[in-house]
């Protein structure tokens, strides 16, 4: 299980990267499935973080980019407290992260629609740094901006996530237990009456907009500064929506701290001096170093830090 999944699991997303969506009645064609089947492990897929509903066609599903839900899968079992799942290995992740971004660059934008938009996004929000801002005029059922993938993969790696969403999405019951779910997770939603465009910026590197007819990646510093002037009024005109409670952090910090770790080891640095970099005692730290090598497969402290390396988990 190269990538940590079942077989049958494995299987199933590659074929989904084939296609921007699939029936699951197309797809049990496709692989010669029985559809109840086929259901059960789609839903397995869902609850990995792998697949998510299309925001495009009503009862279709899509395979999540590779480089996001793959690497958001190792962090998740890296940290897990039982250590029963595998690990994806290294190796393997980067195979089909180089394949699909071979394959997505021969047909870059073929298609348009709010589930491009999504693979674009989760594209570059695997590889961000610093922040991630959503502007968000409408409520579509299954789009992006309410997956919960990308802020958990933001906690992880420490990155700020905020949002700016049209009024009446709130009114959603669904979008308000979003929004609330975001605030006790540390990152703010703030509404305001209208949004004129709906975009998502990464870093100051590039900014991604899109609808039903057209997706735009926007990186010259010119237009990408234009975007964020836009982000930037709205968010200061904007209200804060209440979380209802204070934040509640405990697995992100966690697997912040786990990251830490990993990216220390990589450095070559000892137990203690990890201990003081992280702030919590050396038997914690030898812990998460023994965690590591074990779900990682690896001989050495060095040799887990350089293969989470690999699986970009710092």
């Amino acid at each position: 299980m190269p990538l940590g999944l079942s077989r049958s699991s494995e299987t199933v997303y590659r074929a989904m990267l084939g296609s921007p969506r699939f029936r699951l009645s197309e797809l049990a064609e496709c692989l010669g499935y029985d559809v109840e089947r086929l259901a059960e492990v789609v839903e397995e897929l869902r609850l990995e973080g792998m697949v998510a509903d299309s925001a495009d066609e009503s009862e279709a599903v899509r395979a999540v980019e590779p480089c996001l839900a793959l690497r958001a899968l190792a962090a998740r079992r890296l940290c897990a407290t039982r250590g029963i799942d595998p690990v994806p290995r290294p190796e393997a992740v980067e195979r089909l992260i180089n394949l699909r971004e071979q394959r997505r660059s021969e047909r870059e934008f073929e298609t348009a629609g709010l589930d491009e938009l999504a693979a674009v996004v989760e594209r570059l929000v695997a590889h961000a740094d610093r922040e991630v801002v959503m502007l968000v005029p409408e409520s579509e059922r299954a789009s992006c901006e309410f997956s919960r993938l990308i802020p958990e993969w933001a906690s992880r790696r420490g990155l700020t996530v905020r949002s700016v969403w049209r009024a009446d999405v709130i009114r959603s019951a669904a979008r308000r237990a979003h929004g609330v779910w975001l605030g006790r997770q540390g990152f703010e939603v703030r509404v305001v009456r209208s949004v004129p465009l709906r975009a998502v910026l990464v870093d100051d590197a590039a900014a991604v907009l899109g609808d039903d007819e057209e997706v735009r990646v926007l990186r010259g510093t010119r237009q990408v500064t234009e975007v964020r002037r836009i982000a930037a009024e709205l968010w200061n005109s904007a209200s804060p929506v209440r979380s209802g409670s204070t934040s509640d952090r405990g697995a992100e910090v966690a697997g912040s701290r786990h990251a830490t770790v990993l990216r220390l080891l990589a450095e070559g640095l000892t137990d203690d001096g990890i201990a003081r970099r992280t702030g919590v005692s050396v038997r914690t730290v030898r812990n998460d170093v023994a965690s590591a090598m074990s779900r990682l497969d690896s001989r050495s402290r060095f040799q887990a830090g350089v293969r989470a390396a690999r699986l970009g988990l710092f």
